[in-house]
C-alpha cells in the first residue's frame, strides 16, 4: 500500500512537471532558463528528471536506468508573456516553501494559463503606436516622421488583432509588412517623409531581433539544437518581412509615383529621451508584463539606451551593444534578487531598445535594392552587435548572479 501510495505521488509530481513545462513553453521561455526552472522543480517535488527544450518540442525523462519513463511533447512557439510568468514563478516558490499543496499548484497553474490576456484590445493598439512612434524618433525621424509612424503603428495594430481573432497567425508578418509599407508610401505622397524610415519604425515590433539574440544566447549556453531552431526561425521571419515589403513596395509604384524627399531635421536629441520610457511602456504592454513591474522596465531600458549612447561616442558601436547590455543585466539581476522574481521580466524589454533587429532589417532592404556588399555588410554588423549583447549578458550574470532560474 506504501509503494502504491509513492508511486501515485510520483506519477502526479511527473505530471505536473509536465504541465508545468508546457505552462512554460507557451510563455516563450528560452530553453536555458526553461530547463533550469524545470530541474529546481524537479527537486522540489522529489522526481528525478532530465529536460531537453525546442522551439517546437519538449522532450522528458522520468526516473533512472531501465525504468526509466521518457515523455514527448509537440508544442508550438508562443509569445512572450511577462505577467503570468511571473505568477508561475509566484506558485514554485509558494510550493518550494511548502505554502501549498501539488493538487493546489496544479490548479494554480491553469487559472494562470486560461487567464484572459492582461491589457484590452485598446491599450494594445495604443502600444503598438506608441512603440514605433519610439522607434521613428530613436530612428532620428522628424516630428512628420513619427505621426507617419504612429499611423502605421495603428495600421498593425489593428491587422495583428484581426489576424489573432482569424486564427491564421502565420501570415501575420508578411501581411503586416505589406500593408506597412502601402500605408507609408500613401503618406510620403502627400507629407515629406521617408517612406523608409516610416516602414521600419512601423514594424519594429514585428522584427525578430530578440528572436535572434535569444537564438545566440541558447548557442552559447550549448543549447544547440534549440538556438540553431531559433536562429532559422528568426532568419524565416526576417525573410518573409523583406517579401511583404517587396510586394508592398511594387503595389506602391504602381499606384504612386514616388519622389525622392530630403532628409527632413530630425528631432532634438532630449526628444529620443522623451520617447524611451514611453516606448518602454508600450514594449511591457506588448509582452503582457504587470504594470506593479513597470518602474523596473523602464529603469533598465532607459538605463541600457544611456549606457549604448555614451559609450558608442567613445569606444565605437560593438563596446555600445557591450556596455548596453552589460547594464541592463545588472538591472535584471538586481531586480530579481531584491523582488524574488523572474530576471526577464525586467531583462526582454529592456534588451528590446537595444537588440540589432532593425540592422537586420536594413540588410535584407539592401540586397532588394541590388547592394548585395552593403547588405553583407549590415549583416555582419547584426551578428557582431548580438555577439556583443550576449557577451555583455553573460558577463552581468557573472558580476551579479540573479539566483533565479527564469
Amino acid at each position: 500500500m506504501r509503494e502504491t501510495r509513492a508511486v501515485s505521488r510520483s506519477d502526479e509530481a511527473a505530471r505536473f512537471v509536465i504541465r508545468m513545462a508546457e505552462a512554460l513553453h507557451t510563455l516563450g521561455t528560452p530553453a536555458h532558463r526553461l530547463e533550469a526552472a524545470l530541474a529546481r522543480l524537479a527537486r522540489v517535488v522529489g522526481v528525478r528528471a532530465q529536460v531537453f527544450s525546442s522551439p517546437t518540442s519538449l522532450l522528458l525523462a522520468f526516473g533512472e536506468g531501465p525504468r526509466q519513463r521518457t515523455v514527448l511533447r509537440r508544442v508550438e512557439p508562443g509569445d512572450v508573456d511577462l505577467g503570468k510568468l511571473v505568477e508561475l514563478d509566484e506558485i514554485l516558490d509558494a510550493l518550494e516553501a511548502g505554502r501549498i499543496t501539488l493538487s493546489m499548484a496544479r490548479r494554480r497553474v491553469e487559472v494562470v494559463v486560461g487567464a484572459p490576456p492582461r491589457h484590452g484590445p485598446t491599450q494594445v493598439l495604443i502600444a503598438h503606436a506608441l512603440a514605433s512612434a519610439g522607434a521613428a524618433t530613436m530612428f532620428g525621424g522628424s516630428l512628420a516622421e513619427v505621426l507617419a509612424a504612429v499611423t502605421v503603428g495603428c495600421a498593425l495594430g489593428l491587422l495583428a488583432d484581426a489576424f489573432a481573432r482569424s486564427g491564421h497567425v502565420g501570415l501575420f508578418e508578411p501581411s503586416a509588412a505589406m500593408v506597412a509599407t502601402l500605408v507609408a508610401a500613401a503618406l510620403a505622397s502627400v507629407v515629406p517623409v521617408r517612406d523608409h524610415v516610416v516602414v521600419l519604425a512601423g514594424i519594429i515590433v514585428l522584427v525578430p531581433g530578440l528572436s535572434f539574440t535569444v537564438a545566440m544566447i541558447e548557442l552559447t549556453t550549448r543549447h544547440l539544437m534549440s538556438g540553431t531552431a531559433r536562429l532559422a526561425g528568426a532568419g524565416t521571419v526576417f525573410v518573409t518581412i523583406a517579401f511583404g515589403v517587396a510586394v508592398g513596395r511594387g503595389a506602391a509604384a504602381f499606384i504612386w509615383e514616388r519622389t525622392p524627399v530630403d532628409a527632413p531635421e530630425s528631432l532634438p536629441m532630449w526628444a529620443s529621451f522623451v520617447a524611451l520610457p514611453i516606448a518602454a511602456w508600450a514594449f511591457s504592454v506588448l509582452l503582457k508584463a504587470r504594470y506593479r513591474e513597470l518602474g523596473w522596465i523602464v529603469l533598465a531600458a532607459v538605463a541600457g539606451f544611456v549606457s549604448v549612447r555614451l559609450t558608442g561616442l567613445v569606444l565605437g558601436s560593438t563596446m555600445a551593444s557591450f556596455a548596453g547590455a552589460l547594464v541592463v543585466g545588472l538591472v535584471a539581476n538586481g531586480f530579481a534578487r531584491l523582488r524574488d522574481r523572474p530576471a526577464s521580466v525586467a531583462l526582454t524589454p529592456g534588451l528590446l531598445v537595444l537588440v540589432p533587429g532593425s540592422v537586420g532589417y536594413r540588410a535584407l532592404d539592401l540586397f532588394l535594392a541590388h547592394d548585395p556588399a552593403a547588405g553583407m555588410q549590415n549583416a555582419f554588423e547584426m551578428v557582431i552587435a548580438a555577439t556583443s549583447l550576449v557577451a555583455g549578458l553573460l558577463c552581468a550574470n557573472l558580476v551579479l548572479s540573479p539566483r533565479r532560474s527564469l
